[in-house]
């Protein structure tokens, strides 16, 4: 029941992939590739480029992505909502990658010789890494989540193009479940089987029924991205910044501290357990000293909240915390602009897209929004210039966002874990229980100010950061109020 409470908040912004039975992009079951290789852009296969333009056009426009002829329910092993230019593919299917080659089997990023860019540590290359990655990148998701699948290989080639972890050139398999907790559970059970030691940039709010089962059969350990307030405990499950109870308090705290003192709620009904969070917003509220003045299920499908947004004005809501994501934020601020009501937006951050984000009546209104990583945006901080020239030079036709930070922030952690491994991690292949104990090691880790101090080395205490940082969409685009300073909040983790 806990975990089913933890995911309800972010679950609501993504519940619109199972809205239409087998809705979303669709490309042949041998998976898209997006290729680590040292050298070169980020690309995908052209028949996969298509069906992603298409479904981020779909989107665009407030549709529902077509579908492609095929059985009912059918979903594609991979896709995203990434646009990514270019074409090519690294191989055929049935192919596996030589070491030192840049074939891949359908559905990897591509190991890659290792570099000098390692500082000429690394005079011979390593058993390569398998990483999976699991998560919800199809229908309505892809355009929130896709970037974020780009992201992820753009971590796997500037690691390739250093020369890999520990001189390990890195193999990441990609899966998307669609939506589907069973079709979680067999791409993780498969990818383990495939030698996988690692999951990082995990996508599981909607799926992680099926997910956490079979991580924990072998302690698997996965990396980011929280998603429950079992991230912060299991052992096997390592958060890649701040959590789901720290971000409930957030997003009521940054209320409080702007002097605002009544807030409303939306949560969505496609989720059963959305109704929950007005729960727990409520203890949120009641711990900064401010009220939840109302409170009201919606429906993501719904063409206009005129409703809502008179009902919430009579209650005199200053600032209206909206589970949904970018396309119903939209329409829900031109029901509210209509009215001459324009409360501040309270949500994630990642849920909105960058070309949502564009949305003039979005940011009439303005989004408040927490995260768990610093500012995408801000170039304050080492790791995020780090961060924002690898998408630079690897996929510089997706714009910077919380998503791919989050994406981004999964690897960095691997990163930091394995160098805690010293020399022995160059000697022989890197495995799961290596991986564990390198994790074991961390602490006071903020991965170059991405992140508030990470701490997974305290037994019995919880593994997030904390804290969360604080954004904000208006008129002008996304700007950081408190900077890349996080805002940590006292006793966030006992929330109820």
């Amino acid at each position: 029941m806990r975990q089913r409470r933890a995911a309800a908040l972010v679950a609501a912004v993504l519940s619109g992939v199972v809205l239409v039975s087998g809705c979303g992009t669709r490309v042949d079951p041998a998976e898209v590739r997006a290729g680590a290789q040292a050298n070169g852009p980020v690309t995908l296969d052209q028949a996969a480029l298509d069906q992603l333009r298409e479904a981020a056009a779909a989107a665009a426009n407030g549709a529902a992505a077509p579908a492609a002829p095929g059985a009912a329910g059918e979903l594609p092993d991979v896709v995203g909502g990434a646009t990514v230019p270019g074409s090519g593919t690294t191989g055929s299917p049935g192919t596996t990658a030589a070491p030192g080659s840049t074939t891949t089997k359908p559905g990897t990023t591509a190991a890659a010789p290792a570099a000098p860019a390692d500082g000429g540590k690394c005079t011979t290359q390593g058993a390569p890494i398998a990483l999976g990655q699991v998560g919800t990148f199809s229908g309505l998701a892809g355009p929130i989540a896709g970037d974020g699948l780009t992201a992820m290989a753009v971590w796997a080639k500037q690691v390739n193009a250093r020369g890999g972890l520990a001189c390990h050139p890195v193999t990441l398999y990609t899966r998307d479940d669609g939506g589907d907790p069973s079709r979680a559970a067999a791409a993780t059970k498969d990818l383990i089987g495939r030698g996988v030691v690692a999951f990082v940039g995990n996508l599981t709010a909607l799926t992680q029924s099926g997910f956490l089962p079979e991580i924990k059969k072998n302690c698997i350990p996965a990396i980011g991205i929280d998603f429950g307030a079992e991230w912060a405990t299991e052992p096997c499950l390592f958060p890649q910044g701040g959590g789901w109870r720290e971000s409930i308090a957030g997003l009521v705290q940054q209320a409080a501290d702007r002097g605002h003192r009544r807030i409303g709620l939306l949560y969505c009904v496609e989720i059963n357990t959305c109704s929950s969070i007005g729960k727990d917003i409520g203890a949120a509220a009641k711990q900064a000293g401010i009220e939840l003045v109302y409170s009201s299920s919606i429906s993501l499908t719904q063409t206009d909240y005129t409703a809502q947004c008179q009902n919430a004005k009579n209650a005199k809501v200053e600032e209206l915390v909206v589970a949904m994501e970018g396309s119903a934020m939209a329409r829900l601020a031109r029901s509210c602009v209509a009215l001459n009501y324009k409360p501040l937006l309270v949500g994630a951050a990642w849920a909105v897209n960058p070309k949502q984000a564009e949305d003039p009546q979005i940011r009439e209104l303005g989004l408040a929004a927490v995260n768990p990583n610093a500012p995408w945006f801000a170039t304050d901080q080492p790791g995020l210039r780090e961060y924002q020239a690898a998408l630079k030079t690897y996929a510089p036709q997706i714009v910077s966002s919380g998503m791919t930070l989050q994406m981004w922030s999964s690897g960095k952690i691997l990163e930091a874990a394995v160098a805690l491994l010293g020399p022995a991690a160059r000697e022989k292949p890197l495995t799961a229980d290596q991986i564990l104990s390198g994790l074991g090691k961390i602490q006071n880790e903020t991965l170059g100010g991405i992140t508030a101090p990470l701490n997974y080395a305290q037994k019995g205490k919880s593994r997030s950061s904390g804290c969360v940082f604080v954004t904000l969409l208006g008129k002008q685009g996304w700007t950081a109020p408190n900077g890349s300073k996080p805002l940590c909040i006292s006793g966030a983790r006992d929330l109820r």
